[in-house]
């Protein structure tokens, strides 16, 4: 994929979905498999994966759903896009991803109460150890593509999957140690997953909440830098920006020779939009203030 395509909502997001429904054919698949598992080893530690595995699922589900919206282009209702929408997706999967460690604790109760050991079948290990595998490789392919495409979406749901590939190996710790017949350790790891559900909620989250709070997504210094190399930009300050990583609106103000034609001006103007909108990646929309230079 080029530069252009990259920096193409439309085709970014559509890629973005192609990547979603194989993560929810892997997740959907890993999270049976797991279930099966801990009906038969009777942990809780591997129960909580399964869960959480099966959370990542629906997970997938809201965000194909939502993405296929958000990567829609403006119209009347919606003049600066509908890229805010997976902002929101995101947020709803923080807070699934919060709502986990509830889950987490009762299991965490429940086995200190009853301090039963879990069953130990080599075969657990090879399925499990087979969707850490499985996960870790899915993982790396969303993060690195949503980086690639600048998709907060795909991040959430690749952290998501990293971080269930992370319980996935405590499960496999709580397995080798019922083999030796102690309960404890699927307690502890219990308590580490808890640990890292609660850094993917603010991973996740962290993006979102700064496109839905209109956060800076650009240096004003590196923009004003890019402008001021532009021929006839006298000046340039009051540079703001906000927007989605992939849809990112940037206004600024320039000061330019006051006997400048509005056709000059107006050539200028574009000049700016095109040197900003070219270096920065995610630049979608640039406006362009132009102000007279004062001549003392």
């Amino acid at each position: 994929m080029d530069l252009a395509e990259q920096r193409n909502p439309g085709n970014a997001g559509m890629l973005a979905l192609r990547i979603m429904w194989v993560a929810l054919a892997v997740n959907l698949l890993a999270a049976l498999a797991k279930f099966i598992i801990a009906r038969q080893s009777h942990s809780g530690m591997i129960l909580a994966d399964a869960y959480y595995t099966a959370l990542d699922s629906m997970v997938d589900v809201v965000l194909l759903s939502v993405m296929g919206f958000a990567t829609r282009p403006p119209d009347s209702n919606h003049p600066y896009g509908h890229g805010k929408f997976e902002a929101i997706a995101v947020i709803g999967v923080s807070v699934a991803i919060l709502l986990m460690l509830k889950d987490l604790a009762e299991q965490l109760l429940s086995g200190f109460r009853g301090r039963s050991v879990p069953h130990f079948d080599p075969q657990f290990l090879w399925v499990i150890g087979a969707a850490i595998v499985v996960g870790l490789a899915l993982a790396a392919w969303q993060i690195l593509m949503a980086k690639r495409l600048s998709s907060a979406g795909l991040a959430a749901d690749g952290w998501f999957t990293l971080s269930g590939s992370v319980l996935s190996g405590l499960s496999i710790v709580s397995l080798l140690s019922a083999r030796s017949g102690l309960w404890w350790p699927d307690m502890l790891a219990a308590c580490l997953a808890s640990i890292a559900l609660l850094f993917a909620g603010w991973r996740v989250g962290r993006d979102a909440l700064a496109s839905l709070t209109d956060e800076a997504r650009v240096d004003p210094a590196e923009v004003r830098s890019l402008v001021m190399a532009v021929p006839g930009v006298d000046h340039c300050h009051a540079v703001r920006s906000r927007g989605m990583p992939d849809y990112i609106q940037v206004d600024l103000n320039i000061h330019a020779d006051p006997e400048m034609t509005l056709e000059e001006g107006h050539a200028l103007a574009h000049e700016v939009e095109d040197a900003v909108r070219h270096n920065i990646p995610g630049v979608v929309d640039v406006s362009v203030h132009v102000e007279p230079t004062e001549r003392h």
